[in-house]
Protein backbone atom coordinates (compact mmCIF):
# COMPACT_ATOMS: atom_id res chain seq x y z
CA UNK A 1 0.00 0.00 0.00
CA UNK A 2 3.17 2.45 0.88
CA UNK A 3 5.31 1.16 -1.48
CA UNK A 4 4.97 3.70 -3.94
CA UNK A 5 4.91 6.19 -1.66
CA UNK A 6 8.03 5.02 0.62
CA UNK A 7 10.26 4.50 -2.79
CA UNK A 8 9.51 7.76 -3.78
CA UNK A 9 10.18 8.83 -0.13
CA UNK A 10 13.37 7.54 0.75
CA UNK A 11 15.73 8.56 -2.04
CA UNK A 12 14.26 12.23 -1.17
CA UNK A 13 15.40 12.30 2.14
CA UNK A 14 18.66 10.46 0.78
CA UNK A 15 19.16 13.51 -1.38
CA UNK A 16 18.09 15.99 0.92
CA UNK A 17 19.06 15.27 4.19
CA UNK A 18 22.18 12.75 3.58
CA UNK A 19 23.74 13.89 0.62
CA UNK A 20 24.09 17.53 1.58
CA UNK A 21 27.55 19.05 1.39
CA UNK A 22 27.16 19.95 5.55
CA UNK A 23 26.81 15.85 6.05
CA UNK A 24 28.92 14.60 3.38
CA UNK A 25 31.59 16.73 5.14
CA UNK A 26 31.44 15.37 8.62
CA UNK A 27 31.62 11.86 7.51
CA UNK A 28 34.74 12.46 5.31
CA UNK A 29 35.93 14.01 8.24
CA UNK A 30 34.94 11.17 10.96
CA UNK A 31 36.19 8.33 8.71
CA UNK A 32 39.18 9.88 7.93
CA UNK A 33 39.65 10.53 11.81
CA UNK A 34 38.75 6.89 12.27
CA UNK A 35 40.64 5.35 9.69
CA UNK A 36 44.07 7.19 9.96
CA UNK A 37 44.09 8.86 14.03
CA UNK A 38 46.23 11.51 14.62
CA UNK A 39 47.44 9.55 17.71
CA UNK A 40 49.19 7.21 15.55
CA UNK A 41 50.60 9.88 12.88
CA UNK A 42 47.85 9.68 10.37
CA UNK A 43 48.89 5.37 9.64
CA UNK A 44 45.71 3.40 10.00
CA UNK A 45 45.07 2.30 13.37
CA UNK A 46 45.28 -1.42 14.82
CA UNK A 47 43.02 -4.33 13.45
CA UNK A 48 40.17 -4.46 16.47
CA UNK A 49 40.68 -7.14 18.92
CA UNK A 50 39.02 -10.28 18.57
CA UNK A 51 36.91 -11.07 21.20
CA UNK A 52 37.83 -14.44 23.26
CA UNK A 53 35.02 -17.15 23.16
CA UNK A 54 34.55 -16.01 27.00
CA UNK A 55 33.98 -12.75 25.42
CA UNK A 56 31.79 -13.34 22.52
CA UNK A 57 29.48 -15.68 25.09
CA UNK A 58 28.92 -12.67 27.26
CA UNK A 59 28.43 -9.78 24.53
CA UNK A 60 25.76 -12.50 23.07
CA UNK A 61 24.34 -12.70 26.75
CA UNK A 62 23.97 -8.80 26.21
CA UNK A 63 22.14 -8.70 23.17
CA UNK A 64 19.73 -10.93 23.90
CA UNK A 65 19.00 -8.93 26.87
CA UNK A 66 18.93 -5.88 24.75
CA UNK A 67 16.35 -7.73 22.55
CA UNK A 68 14.17 -8.92 25.07
CA UNK A 69 13.51 -5.38 26.43
CA UNK A 70 12.83 -3.75 23.08
CA UNK A 71 10.33 -7.29 21.92
CA UNK A 72 6.78 -6.82 23.54
CA UNK A 73 6.15 -9.31 26.23
CA UNK A 74 2.58 -10.27 23.84
CA UNK A 75 4.53 -11.62 21.23
CA UNK A 76 7.59 -13.08 22.77
CA UNK A 77 7.91 -16.74 23.42
CA UNK A 78 11.15 -18.09 25.19
CA UNK A 79 13.47 -18.96 22.63
CA UNK A 80 12.84 -16.43 20.70
CA UNK A 81 15.76 -14.19 20.49
CA UNK A 82 18.33 -16.50 20.27
CA UNK A 83 16.48 -18.15 17.31
CA UNK A 84 16.87 -14.02 16.08
CA UNK A 85 20.63 -14.47 16.68
CA UNK A 86 21.49 -18.23 15.51
CA UNK A 87 21.55 -16.67 11.80
CA UNK A 88 23.88 -13.88 12.58
CA UNK A 89 26.39 -16.31 13.97
CA UNK A 90 27.38 -17.38 10.73
CA UNK A 91 30.35 -15.06 8.86
CA UNK A 92 28.69 -16.53 5.33
CA UNK A 93 25.83 -14.69 6.74
CA UNK A 94 26.90 -11.91 7.77
CA UNK A 95 28.67 -11.04 4.26
CA UNK A 96 25.29 -11.97 2.36
CA UNK A 97 23.46 -9.54 4.64
CA UNK A 98 26.60 -6.96 3.97
CA UNK A 99 26.26 -7.37 0.58
CA UNK A 100 22.62 -7.06 0.54
CA UNK A 101 22.44 -4.37 2.00
CA UNK A 102 25.53 -2.56 0.19
CA UNK A 103 23.42 -3.36 -2.99
CA UNK A 104 19.93 -2.32 -2.73
CA UNK A 105 22.04 1.45 -1.08
CA UNK A 106 23.82 1.61 -4.47
CA UNK A 107 20.16 0.63 -6.27
CA UNK A 108 18.26 3.08 -3.87
CA UNK A 109 20.72 5.67 -4.78
CA UNK A 110 21.78 4.83 -8.65
CA UNK A 111 18.59 3.09 -9.85
CA UNK A 112 19.73 2.83 -13.32
CA UNK A 113 22.76 0.56 -12.36
CA UNK A 114 19.54 -1.95 -11.45
CA UNK A 115 17.69 -1.74 -14.92
CA UNK A 116 18.68 -3.68 -17.80
CA UNK A 117 22.29 -4.88 -17.72
CA UNK A 118 23.61 -7.44 -20.07
CA UNK A 119 22.30 -11.10 -20.05
CA UNK A 120 25.61 -12.54 -18.87
CA UNK A 121 25.81 -9.85 -16.01
CA UNK A 122 21.96 -11.51 -15.14
CA UNK A 123 23.21 -15.20 -15.72
CA UNK A 124 26.34 -15.07 -13.66
CA UNK A 125 24.38 -12.89 -11.72
CA UNK A 126 21.84 -15.73 -10.47
CA UNK A 127 24.67 -18.80 -10.78
CA UNK A 128 23.16 -20.70 -13.38
CA UNK A 129 25.88 -22.71 -14.80
CA UNK A 130 24.90 -24.89 -17.63
CA UNK A 131 21.50 -23.18 -17.73
CA UNK A 132 20.51 -20.56 -19.87
CA UNK A 133 17.72 -18.18 -18.96
CA UNK A 134 15.46 -16.21 -21.81
CA UNK A 135 14.93 -12.62 -20.44
CA UNK A 136 12.00 -10.41 -21.43
CA UNK A 137 12.08 -6.55 -21.30
CA UNK A 138 9.03 -7.38 -19.08
CA UNK A 139 11.09 -9.73 -16.96
CA UNK A 140 8.09 -11.57 -16.59
CA UNK A 141 8.61 -13.76 -19.84
CA UNK A 142 11.14 -16.03 -18.30
CA UNK A 143 12.07 -19.81 -18.57
CA UNK A 144 14.61 -22.40 -18.26
CA UNK A 145 16.16 -23.80 -21.98
CA UNK A 146 18.18 -26.71 -21.44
Amino acid sequence: MFEPFLDKLIPYIVHKHVLTPSVLSKIITESTKTLFPESNNGYPGPPPVVPTPEEQVDLRQNVELRLKELIPSIIQTPDMVSRILDPLSSPECNTHLIMLLYDLVIITLYPEIGLGGSRKVRESAFGLGGLQLSFGDDMDDSRVQE
